[in-house]
């Protein structure tokens, strides 16, 4: 953990209020980097080009429309199956060149993309996220319904999330979750199964896999006080001490931001 620490003169013509948790603490949550990782599918005209060898169990087409265990890339889709999967006229961004992986699911629960990350960083903590789409039009139909999960390369397994049955509509849904890589590791895989079974529905679409560096957990006090609240009564000058402590993380740089 590193500590940084701010030192500062105050001189007041009013009085100043400086808000702590209970215990004279804050906890600041860090905020997201830039995608480190954005698998979006690319763009262009007609369908896209299949994926790399051993990234998917599931059948490359070029028929807009995939049948069981078949996927294409596509930028829009409209009636498919006989009118039984809806329309949907761009990627989740709104691009209507952005392509998107359109699955019709294996007939068998199974991993449908494996794919491993590299250049990631031992010790942190990371956000990933995808989003999704239940395809389907009909009530009765399967709903689709996947498990992210995120390992090692040796298998261990650092977390798993599980969306549920995903709804109808044709409505883009981010899935997200937090995973910590352990010390040392900077390579981990991402795998998504598919846990219904095929036939009549369990078709979906995916689109923009990423992973984002989280922002360390900050501790911060004011040294010397253990209040709710710090007050500087008019016309005084005082030194405060800011500490904040940060959690371990391969992103050291402290910024400080102080509002008038």
């Amino acid at each position: 953990m590193s500590v940084a620490e701010r030192q500062g003169a105050i001189r007041s013509n009013h009085l100043f209020h400086f808000p702590l948790a209970d215990g004279g603490w804050t906890d600041l949550p860090g905020g997201l980097g830039d995608p480190i990782v954005n698998i979006s599918f690319g763009r262009g005209a007609g369908l896209g080009p299949p994926l790399a060898p051993g990234i998917t169990n599931l059948q490359y087409v070029t028929n807009p429309c995939p049948s069981d265990g078949e996927y294409t890339l596509v930028s829009r889709t409209s009636g498919c199956h006989r009118n039984t999967w809806m329309t949907v006229n761009h990627d989740h961004t709104g691009d209507n060149s952005g392509y998107f992986m359109l699955i019709n699911a294996s007939f068998k629960p199974s991993d449908f993309y494996v794919q491993t990350i590299s250049g990631l960083c031992g010790g942190t903590s990371y956000q990933f996220a995808a989003w999704l789409m239940n395809v389907g039009y009909l009530v009765l139909q399967i709903r689709p319904n996947v498990t992210f999960r995120i390992e090692k390369t040796d298998g261990t397994i650092l977390q798993s999330f599980n969306t549920g049955d995903i709804a109808i509509g044709a409505i883009w849904r981010q899935y997200a979750f937090y995973f910590d890589t352990p010390p040392g590791v900077e390579s981990v895989v991402i795998r998504m199964i598919n846990n219904a079974q095929g036939g009549p529905g369990n078709d979906l679409a995916l689109d923009d896999i990423s992973f984002r560096a989280a922002g360390p957990l900050v501790t911060a006090a004011v040294a010397g006080y253990n209040t709710r609240n710090v007050s500087i009564c008019d016309g005084a000058v005082s030194v405060l001490h800011l500490t904040s402590a940060i959690e371990n993380n391969c992103y050291p740089s402290v910024v400080y931001q102080v509002a008038d």
